[in-house]
């Protein structure tokens, strides 16, 4: 939920998907402290089809480190929907920015979500771990046109942190190493 916060503040709308329960009962207690009007959270996670499938929750530690694609911590069957008709139900007329963290099921979320890249051309920003569950050519032929670019801090994450600003390198080809 920090990032919802945060574009909460640039944006007109911000619409979260998440499947956990004890993740979005944690989004909304801190959209509520925050008095973010305009932070919707769907209670259902996205893919390339409506199904309900394991997850396994991370609960005691980096609640975020959560998953689909992980075989550790607590399991629990949860939603997951066909992303383009989950966004065409909301019937936005406009998508500027698209940021997924899905801990390796970019590519299932990204075809998903085919119809809408197609259709709004959104920014997108993914994580991308190349050593893991991660397809890298499905994500470029869903992203067909697009071009990619790591921020790097040139000082570490303390220039970050201190308002710094990253240089965006060109990815052509991702190495066997976490991307963010």
């Amino acid at each position: 939920g920090n990032h919802a916060l945060y574009l909460a503040r640039e944006c007109s709308a911000v619409h979260c998907f998440e499947p956990n329960p004890r993740a979005y009962a944690r989004l909304e207690r801190n959209i509520a402290l925050n008095k973010a009007v305009n932070i919707q959270v769907h209670r259902f996670g996205l893919g390339s089809r409506d199904e309900t499938a394991t997850f396994y929750e991370n609960a005691r530690g980096n609640l975020g480190a959560s998953g689909f694609r992980s075989s550790e911590g607590e399991r629990r069957e949860l939603p997951i929907r066909n992303a383009d008709d989950a966004v065409a139900e909301l019937g936005l007329s406009r998508i500027d920015l698209v940021k997924i963290d899905v801990e390796g099921m970019e590519p299932e979320v990204l075809s998903g979500l085919s119809n809408t890249i197609t259709r709004f051309r959104p920014i997108i920003a993914f994580e991308y771990s190349g050593h893991k569950h991660a397809n890298w050519a499905l994500i470029e032929e869903v992203l067909s046109g697009y071009e990619f670019f790591e921020p790097v801090f040139r000082r570490g994450v303390a220039a970050l942190l201190n308002g710094g600003t990253p240089k965006l390198e060109p990815v052509r080809r991702p190495e066997d190493r976490w991307y963010e």
